[in-house]
C-alpha cells in the first residue's frame, strides 16, 4: 500500500460520475458519501469548505455566502436547483457526526463496489526516493479527486481559469496549474483559425 507522500492525480471520468450518480447506497453515510460526490464535482469546493457550507446551508434564492478557509475569501455562489435539492438532503443526513475519513473512506468503497478496479501506476515520494506502485484506482478515491474532477470538467468545457479558481479557491495562477496536468487532450480548434 501507499506509504509517504503520494502524488495521486486522479479524476473521475464522467462515466465514473454517473456510476456515482446511479449508485444505490446501503447506508446514510454512504447515500451523504454519494451526494458530497456528486455535488463537489459540479462545484470544486475544498471539502472542508463544502461540509461547513452543507451545515451552514441557508440558500436564499439559490444563492449561497461561503468562506474560504485557506484564502479567508468569501463570495456568493449560485447555486442551481438539482445541487440545492443534494445539500438539504446531506443536512437532513446529519452532517454533524460526517467527517471528511468518512467519506474518503465511503467513496474507496463505493468506487469498489462500482467495478472501479483498474490498476494505476502512482509516485510516493519516501524521503528524497520516489518510489512507483500499481495500485487499484478505487484505492486513490478521495475528497479531493472531486476537487480535481470539477477543475478538469471545467477546463474541457471551456470555462476561463479565472472563474474556475474563483470556484476552486485557488489564489494565484501557480497553486492552480497544477490540476492542469490532469488534462490530458488537446484542444486545437482555436488554434487552427490562427493560421
Amino acid at each position: 500500500m501507499l506509504k509517504g507522500i503520494t502524488k495521486n492525480k486522479s479524476v473521475l471520468s464522467v462515466e465514473e460520475l454517473k456510476g456515482f450518480e446511479s449508485y444505490n447506497p446501503t447506508t446514510a453515510d454512504e447515500e451523504f458519501t454519494r451526494l458530497f460526490v456528486l455535488t463537489n464535482c459540479a462545484m470544486g469546493f475544498r471539502a472542508g469548505d463544502l461540509l461547513n457550507m452543507i451545515k451552514e446551508y441557508d440558500a436564499k434564492e439559490g444563492i449561497q455566502s461561503i468562506i474560504q478557509k485557506k484564502t479567508q475569501s468569501k463570495q456568493m455562489v449560485n447555486i442551481d436547483s438539482t445541487v440545492i435539492e443534494r445539500i438539504e438532503r446531506m443536512k437532513e443526513l446529519n452532517t454533524d457526526r460526517i467527517t471528511i475519513d468518512v467519506i474518503n473512506k465511503n467513496m474507496k468503497k463505493i468506487a469498489k463496489r462500482l467495478g472501479y478496479n483498474r490498476k494505476e501506476r502512482v509516485a510516493s515520494q519516501v524521503g528524497n526516493r520516489t518510489i512507483y506502485e500499481n495500485v487499484y484506482r478505487y484505492e486513490l478515491m478521495s475528497s479531493h479527486v472531486c476537487r480535481r474532477t470539477f477543475v478538469t470538467l471545467s477546463m474541457m468545457n471551456n470555462i476561463p481559469i479565472p472563474k474556475i479558481m474563483k470556484f476552486s479557491g485557488h489564489s494565484t495562477l501557480r497553486a492552480f496549474q497544477i490540476y492542469l496536468s490532469n488534462i490530458d487532450y488537446v484542444d486545437n480548434k482555436p488554434i487552427k483559425g490562427l493560421w
